[in-house]
């Protein structure tokens, strides 16, 4: 008679977290996961495809996770310092996250610059959002630039937060 297996999807991906968070991408393995989850490798490609794309859900969760975050707190923002800064913040925290993984891999699939075009568009939309409810309509020209800017800035620590508020201070409040 079959196993019966109860949350397998839930419990291979806090695995997988827990791996990658311990011990890097590098060292990643479907076999310890699966050990650590009592089944067999085959059962986890049953839910994914291959390890990459394992990889990438675990990524691509907490991505999405900043993005509602940022969502949150622009529709709460008081000034339109505060949304950039929100936007910034809830980048770092994606970024300081994933640092220790990411080191081990330049230039691999799960670095930034992979997905670069898909983060400027989801980073612009937001900051879109931000010019409309500041009334900077008219600055959304520039929101293209303004997203490449808001990355760069964002994932660069030696760019300090108060260069960054004091750089969006002096942009929009001409």
């Amino acid at each position: 008679m079959p196993k019966i297996l109860d949350q397998v999807e839930n419990k291979i991906l806090e695995a997988a977290k827990k791996q990658i968070f311990e011990e890097g991408i590098i060292d990643f393995s479907l076999r310890t996961i699966a050990k650590e989850c009592d089944i067999a490798v085959s059962t986890i490609y049953n839910y994914f495809k291959n390890k990459e794309k394992l990889i990438e859900t675990i990524i691509f969760e907490d991505w999405f996770a900043a993005l509602y975050k940022m969502d949150v707190g622009i529709e709460n923002a008081s000034a339109i310092e505060e949304g950039f800064m929100i936007i910034c913040t809830s980048i770092r925290d994606f970024v300081s996250k994933y640092d220790n993984a990411w080191s081990q891999f330049h230039g691999s699939i799960y670095s930034i610059s992979s997905r670069h075009q898909l983060l400027i568009d989801q980073i612009k939309v937001r900051i879109e959002r931000i010019l409309d409810k500041f009334g900077y309509v008219e600055d959304k020209k520039m929101s293209n630039i303004l997203a490449e800017c808001v990355l760069a800035c964002s994932t660069r620590v030696e760019i300090s937060q108060t260069e960054y508020l004091y750089t969006i201070h002096r942009v929009f409040n001409r």
